[in-house]
This record gives structure tokens, C-alpha cells and sequence, in this order.
């Protein structure tokens, strides 16, 4: 009984704190600039943007974005500039810009299948 307390309550505990870890482990633009910052090498920076879940916020991507309406369209010609101002390269804010584009792809690709669209529907 004593252990099948203690598993419960680690289960629960694992449950509880899966997200909060997940949320600490996404990289969003303010991550990478401050990785840059630290002196990590470009190499780091790119297997960064391409193995780590990104948070780009609600369409925003911590730097504002580029809003029409609601949704964010990326960010904008004077932020990359920024960023590329700070020293990040032009590989970088590529692959940077790449997967912002494929999330919004895939989340509007879910919206559509939510909606019963698309194959197995």
C-alpha cells in the first residue's frame, strides 16, 4: 500500500511539473540572442533553432512580430536587421525565419483538420 502511494504521488508529481520543464526547454529569440551574447559558437546557435521546441509566443516572437489583425506574419525587415545588427548570422536568422514559417504551416494545418478538412475526413 505504502508503494503504491509513493508511485501515485511520483506519477502525479511527473504529470505536474512535465509541463512547467517543457516550457523552460523552448527556445524563443530572446534565448537565442542571449546564446549568442554568451559567446556560443554559430554551430550551437543553428542545433539550437533546430532541436529545440521554439516558442514564438501567441504569433509573437518576443520581439513583437509583424501583426495583421491578429496573427503574426514573422518578424519584420527592421528586426532581423537587429538581430543581425547584435551579430546574429545571416544563417541563423534564416533557419530562425524557416521554422517560424513551418510552425505556422503546421498550426494552420491543424486548424484545418480540426475543422474536417484534409485527408481521413
Amino acid at each position: 500500500m505504502k508503494a503504491a502511494r509513493r508511485t501515485l504521488s511520483l506519477l502525479l508529481s511527473c504529470t505536474l511539473l512535465a509541463p512547467a520543464v517543457q516550457a523552460a526547454q523552448r527556445l524563443d529569440v530572446q534565448g537565442l540572442l542571449a546564446m549568442h551574447q554568451r559567446g556560443e559558437p554559430q554551430t550551437k546557435l543553428l542545433e539550437a533553432l533546430r532541436t529545440q521546441p521554439l516558442d514564438f509566443g501567441n504569433w509573437d516572437v518576443s520581439f513583437g512580430g509583424l501583426h495583421t489583425g491578429e496573427a503574426t506574419v514573422g518578424l519584420s525587415g527592421s528586426q532581423l536587421a537587429r538581430l543581425h545588427e547584435e551579430g546574429l548570422s545571416d544563417e541563423v536568422l534564416d533557419l530562425l525565419q524557416a521554422r517560424f514559417v513551418a510552425q505556422v504551416r503546421q498550426d494552420a494545418w491543424r486548424r484545418y483538420r480540426l475543422l474536417g478538412k484534409g485527408p481521413n475526413h
